[in-house]
């Protein structure tokens, strides 16, 4: 009579491994083609110690799911996995104190195994493929920045600012390189969704179709591909003064391109083709003048001066620009513009989790108001010589606003 506690688990098929493989060499893939740009070539030396925590995440989750339990009844497999996570963590505990591991790499292993143990045995698979990408991305991040160096001799400010240029310029590599694995590890994810991996059960997932449809794939890769921009534009900088003068388009650029990536997708599937096509073409509009604005000079010439010719050209592009994607829009040449009788799979995903959406954004966007308000004043190279860390009452009321 004990159905629930007896159920077998299902299956195991082999597939279920290859996202593992996959998503480390790409990701290392992505880390070579930054640092050959950023460095100007490959070399050999030190790879060993940069590689050696991704490869040690890639093991961990691999191990985690090939020791989850098969045929047996489900309150045993429960049991049996608790007991394997606690084995998890007391032998890399046991590994970290006789120096076998550092503790970086043992807590990585022992997070990476018991967390796809969890995942994989609740048959969360893109869950698990999508923290995989975020932990290795993490860990390739740190290596890209300790790999980028700027020359310093140019510099002609400063001394105590050139201090903070340079660690804000690691540091916006290493968030640009995250945010570039983190964005790769989700296209990978949808693309292997019913193709080469099983399509798991999760709740973030299970709305989805088996198969992910072609537009989810050009959306998911139209945001890799904005987050990428970034990572590509810095390593080509070779000076500190280039970096300080902004002439590029940095992590929050491609976090608001990505919202609008998104939008416009939801616009395309909800037909409203019109919307979505005013959307994206002011927001390449808006990127092209920003680009003009912080210094850099457009093949039209133009658009580069400051005088009225140039506003007057500004307008009328961006004006017939949007009179002419209207028209083709309108006309139905990006799809049926009828209004649908019934809600498209990514509203109906929307309206079953924008909830959790909406607080994780909430979470996330507090997160980095503490960190840009508190942390990184606090880093600051030269105390508090150069940040005004009263700010009047401005932090209060922002603490206010983060807390509630």
């Amino acid at each position: 009579m004990n159905d629930d506690n007896d159920a077998t688990v299902g299956v195991f098929s082999n597939e279920n491994l290859l996202p593992v493989p996959a998503v480390l060499a790409t990701l290392l893939v992505l880390f070579f083609g930054t640092d050959y740009v950023a460095n100007g070539g490959i070399e050999s030396d030190g790879y060993v110690d940069l590689l050696i925590l991704p490869v040690i995440a890639a093991l961990a989750a691999f191990l985690g799911m090939v020791l989850n339990t098969f045929g047996e009844s489900a309150s045993a497999t429960k049991s049996r996995n608790s007991l394997i996570s606690i084995l998890i963590i007391f032998i890399s505990y046991i590994l970290i104190e006789f120096s076998i591991l550092e503790p970086l790499e043992g807590f990585t292993f022992a997070f990476m195994a018991v967390s796809s143990l969890l995942l994989f045995i609740s048959g969360r698979n893109e869950e698990l493929t999508i923290l995989l990408s975020v932990v290795i991305g993490f860990h390739l991040a740190i290596s890209t920045a300790t790999r980028y160096s700027l020359d310093e001799t140019s510099w002609a400010g400063n001394p105590d600012e050139l201090i903070d240029v340079v660690r804000s310029s690691i540091g916006s590599i290493f968030f640009a390189s995250w945010a570039a694995s983190i964005s790769l590890g989700v296209l990978l994810t949808l693309a292997m969704r019913g193709r080469f991996a099983t399509p798991g059960t999760g709740s973030w997932f299970s709305d989805l179709p088996s198969i992910m449809p072609n537009a989810g794939i050009i959306t998911a890769t139209a945001v890799f591909v904005v987050n990428l921009i970034p990572v590509i534009w810095l390593s080509t900088f070779d000076d500190v003064t280039s970096y300080d003068n902004h002439l590029y388009l940095g992590s929050v650029w491609a976090i608001f391109a990505t919202i609008v990536v998104i939008f416009v997708s939801f616009c395309n599937s909800e037909r409203w083709h019109v919307l979505g096509t005013v959307v994206a073409l002011n927001w390449v509009m808006y990127t092209l003048a920003h680009l003009q604005e912080i210094g850099n000079d457009l093949p039209l010439s133009q658009l580069n001066g400051d005088g009225n010719i140039s506003l007057f050209t500004w307008f009328l592009l961006v004006f017939w620009l949007n009179v002419g994607g209207m028209m083709i829009a309108a006309s139905g040449r990006f799809g049926d513009i009828s209004p649908r009788r019934d809600n498209s799979e990514f509203r109906k995903w929307w309206n079953q989790h924008s909830y959790g959406v909406m607080v994780s954004l909430a979470l996330f966007v507090a997160l980095a108001v503490r960190v840009g308000w508190n942390v990184l004043p606090a880093m600051n190279a030269a105390g508090t010589g150069l940040w005004d860390m009263s700010g009047g009452s401005d932090p209060w009321y922002m603490k206010r606003v983060v807390d509630y």
